[in-house]
């Protein structure tokens, strides 16, 4: 306002400010110290910006009905200074007038005050963090070349009884139509929003960018090939408490016709062993699920990310996924997660994950079976060793009878996990230089999994003349018995 006035003019502005202030002085030159004295306790931030013309408000004078309120002042004290006050303020006693006063006195003609108001700025809260009666939920759906059951899989989401939701697609560079797929949907529903990442980020890296871009309170993710019942939403969200940061639930499968036998058997089994695991209690505690993580090693106990759902402040205290994790990502955060917060597990099929010939899991089962069973798991045994966050596991091992001796186990699997993966590159029939390059990416991601050449060498001598069994982790392992 007063950057657009002439110099002349708008010094002679300021003066007649400051003398319309200074009425309101006693003769100590500061405002009255009786009923009627001024405070802004709500004014949280400088109302003012500097710039190279001057000083201008840092909102326009026409909205500032908009963006203050103006409420009755707060009444003072009468009875004098206390014996503190007279300490550190000898001068009458009064804690000098605050910054918010200082502006008010110097700078009054840019706000229109009173001395018998008070000036509080009301802060909108985001209403994407605001906690409330039906918090918003962030429905991720990472996508890469899932066309063929993308459309089933929205439909299911968009379809939920629970209505304050954001459905965010994030594409890793599809070579198909998932883009155009999810485009359409978006262009149809202020609900749905699309990112597409400029660059190929692979599962985990995909997954991670989800949350990063997710708003909500809520992370709910559903796969690109798996639906949700309509009421997922809501029962998840009953069956938290303001505490619980994990929900999971009881999920069914839809299994395509080129699914194998052994696949189909084992997810059935799996199923059985959850509704066994928690048939007594669904609230699950955290030493509980310490103990689960031990007895359970490497074993799904909550089920896939299309069966969870989490708060976004979780990660923020413990982490995204991690990235040397390729195929059992989602056990480890799950294991890192309810070993400190625990979980709530919901009894109910609300979610269905689909089982098919080219879908990830089916793809694991023929091709990495070496880095899901053995170098996924080595690198979850090292943090249990290792990460400061681990320390319940390691507390929860020291509890169990017998003992279990973490770093000896790890140690075992190390030497092992390498002897595989330098066996399998040599010349016979059954060579496989792949296994040599996961086990190359996981040493180059914990360098000290590696062992010595030496102390390799050892082992090897050792395993050769006097063979033993490898220590077990969990004598009292539950199993996915097919």
């Amino acid at each position: 306002m007063l950057d657009n006035q002439r110099p002349a003019v708008r010094n002679a502005t300021l003066r007649r400010g400051r003398s319309q202030t200074n009425q309101l002085r006693d003769s100590d030159g500061d405002f009255p110290k009786n009923g009627n004295s001024i405070r802004y306790p709500g004014l949280r931030f400088r109302p003012f910006k500097l710039n190279r013309s001057g000083i201008a408000p840092l909102m326009p004078l026409d909205q500032v009905s908009s963006g203050v309120e103006l409420s009755q002042p707060e009444q003072v004290s009468n009875n004098g200074p206390t014996a503190r006050e007279q300490r550190k303020f000898p001068r009458g006693g009064r804690k000098p007038a605050s910054r918010a006063v200082h502006c008010a006195r110097v700078w009054s003609p840019l706000y229109v005050l009173s001395p018998s108001r008070r000036l509080t700025f009301s802060v909108e809260p985001d209403p994407h963090r605001m906690a409330s009666p039906s918090p918003l939920v962030s429905v991720c759906v990472p996508t890469y070349n899932g066309e063929q059951y993308l459309r089933e899989c929205l439909d299911s989401i968009l379809a939920q009884t629970y209505e304050n939701f954001e459905l965010l697609l994030v594409d890793d560079c599809s070579s198909d139509s998932t883009r155009q797929i999810s485009a359409s949907y978006a262009a149809a529903d202020s609900r749905v929003r699309l990112v597409p990442n400029q660059k190929n980020l692979g599962l985990v890296g995909n997954w991670n960018r989800c949350i990063e871009l997710s708003r909500g309170e809520w992370i709910k993710f559903v796969f690109q090939d798996d639906t949700i019942a309509p009421t997922c939403l809501s029962r998840m969200l009953d069956a938290a408490t303001p505490d619980d940061v994990f929900i999971a639930c009881q999920r069914d499968f839809i299994f395509d016709p080129n699914t194998p036998d052994a696949i189909e058997r084992w997810y059935r089994a799996h199923r059985a062993l959850l509704k066994e695991l928690y048939a007594d209690d669904t609230r699950v505690s955290a030493e509980r699920c310490q103990t689960l993580a031990l007895e359970c090693f490497g074993l799904n106990v909550f089920g896939e990310p299309t069966a969870v759902m989490m708060r976004r402040s979780v990660f923020d205290a413990i982490g995204l996924f991690n990235p040397a994790v390729v195929i059992n990502c989602d056990f480890e955060m799950w294991a890192r997660i309810t070993i400190a917060y625990g979980a709530v597990f919901i009894p109910e099929d609300l979610a269905k994950f689909r089982v098919h010939g080219g879908s990830a899991t089916a793809n694991l089962h023929e091709h990495r079976k070496f880095r899901a069973t053995v170098l996924d798991n080595l690198v979850i045994l090292y943090l249990y060793v290792n990460d400061p966050r681990y320390e319940p596991v390691r507390q929860a091992a020291g509890r169990l009878s017998p003992p279990i001796d973490l770093a000896g186990v790890l140690d075992w699997e190390c030497h092992d996990a390498r002897w595989h993966a330098e066996w399998s590159n040599r010349p016979h029939d059954q060579h496989d230089p792949r296994l040599l390059a996961q086990w190359n990416d996981v040493v180059a991601a914990y360098p000290r999994i590696a062992t010595s050449d030496v102390s390799h060498f050892l082992w090897r001598l050792r395993q050769r003349f006097f063979p033993r069994q490898a220590p077990i982790l969990a004598p009292n392992a539950r199993q996915v018995r097919v």
